[in-house]
């Protein structure tokens, strides 16, 4: 009896960690990196490694920030190597790999956390703006959301379609949404923008709007946003994740930065120096992922940039917020000018409802495309004053050409690729 007591006392000590003050949330997650840290040196032989090769042990962890004593770890140090030196070996495991979508050019399949196997804890990683004021373990019970991802992935309550099928039957894709009568439509937001678009030229696809749209795998732009709720007539909740590591921090009702899901993640923010920067400061995102004892991931450089806040939100939580700035990777080069995605967001940034998504394609050193899709406040005007501000950027000797199309190309993994460059195949 009292063993029961107390799982069910540390199930809602976990439950609620998010809404506790910050001194305990660090002091858990504090004691939490321990053990992980543990399990790893002895059952994981990759960790094992680089523990004895930095002189580091679980023992001199005693507060969270000494989780800067830890190595980083890396896509690259995991790629190649046999499953057994970057899994548990303490007892069998079901092996259920997740692949990752190569956004960095490198795609790697990863060994989830066995906590996502529950469906309560998948609904709570990716919804948990649904919660009241009382979090129970039936708190999903009765939601319905609909899904449009890379794969199906039955589950009581949700409706799972592919991408692929959404992008080859939109109307029929959203008559079987219509029957389903989902509170929830969750997607990529380049997906979830082709849902406002049909929908906009046929409102009828969708009688009964869902009251929240949650994105997830992209960048999520205001514009994009703004059209999505328009047309959807609903909330957009946007969330971070990584295969690797499963959803990490989400939007609450002030959509103004991500709280980072504090049970599950510790997130860093560090310089070029491998430092941490200071609250509000760009940088590497390094995640660690304190559920997953299957394939630990620890101080993980998860490939993107961004900045956190430690300051209390206005909803009254105060775990860390994070804004996602992008990955280490979307850049083009021409001649001494590396120019990173966010430079180009720039050129976009007040455009909102003028251009409600883009790509930029490098096709040679001195020539650089541009295509979008245009909004409601398009005017040829506006390609000017692209064409002026890429040419700001980059500068005068790269041609310049902006296009309008109707939709951007996807990767083989359904997402939409802001940097493309198409010179190295040339």
């Amino acid at each position: 009896m009292f063993n029961a007591l107390r799982r069910k006392a540390d199930l809602y000590r976990f439950l609620y960690l998010h809404r506790r003050k910050a001194a305990l949330i660090e002091k858990w997650q504090g004691e939490q990196l321990r053990i992980l840290m543990a399990h790893a040196m002895y059952n994981v032989p990759l960790y094992k490694e680089l523990y004895l090769a930095a002189r580091v042990h679980f023992s001199d962890l005693q507060t969270l920030s000494d989780i800067r004593k830890l190595p980083l770890t890396h896509k690259d140090l995991f790629l190649g190597r046999p499953a057994e030196e970057i899994t548990r070996g303490d007892r069998r495991i079901p092996r259920k790999w997740k692949k990752s979508s190569g956004s960095t050019g490198k795609p790697r399949a990863a060994l989830m956390s066995s906590a996502f196997e529950s469906n309560f804890y998948a609904n709570f990683a990716c919804f948990r703006f649904l919660l009241g004021t009382v979090i129970t373990p039936r708190a999903f019970r009765d939601i319905r959301i609909a899904h449009i991802n890379l794969q199906s992935a039955p589950r009581k309550g949700h409706l799972f379609t592919t991408i692929t099928e959404f992008l080859a039957d939109p109307d029929g894709v959203l008559q079987k949404i219509t029957a389903h009568r989902p509170q929830v439509i969750a997607s990529f937001p380049s997906v979830l923008l082709e849902v406002a678009k049909r929908l906009g030229e046929n409102p009828n696809l969708l009688p009964e709007k869902p009251r929240y749209a949650s994105s997830f795998g992209e960048m999520l732009t205001p514009s994009t946003r703004h059209e999505i709720e328009e047309k959807l007539g609903c909330e957009v909740f946007d969330r971070y994740g990584a295969t690797e590591i499963g959803a990490a921090a989400s939007e609450c009702r002030q959509h103004n930065g991500m709280h980072i899901h504090s049970e599950s993640a510790i997130v860093e923010i560090l310089n070029e120096k491998n430092e941490t920067v200071p609250s509000g400061v760009r940088g590497k995102v390094v995640v660690t992922d304190l559920l997953n004892y299957n394939m630990p991931f620890i101080r993980y450089e998860i490939g993107d940039y961004g900045r956190l806040s430690y300051e209390r939100c206005p909803c009254g939580q105060e775990t860390p917020r994070l804004w996602l700035e992008g990955r280490f990777t979307a850049n083009l080069v021409f001649g001494e000018k590396v120019i990173n995605h966010i430079e180009f967001e720039g050129v976009f940034d007040d455009l909102v409802n003028a251009v409600l998504q883009y790509r930029v394609i490098k096709v040679a050193d001195d020539e650089l495309h541009a295509e979008l899709i245009p909004g409601p406040a398009y005017r040829s005007i506006v390609e000017q004053k692209i064409i002026r501000r890429v040419q700001k950027l980059i500068g005068p000797n790269v041609r310049i050409r902006v296009a309008v199309v109707h939709a951007l190309p996807r990767t083989l993994r359904g997402k939409s690729q802001i940097i493309n460059d198409h010179s190295l195949a040339v």
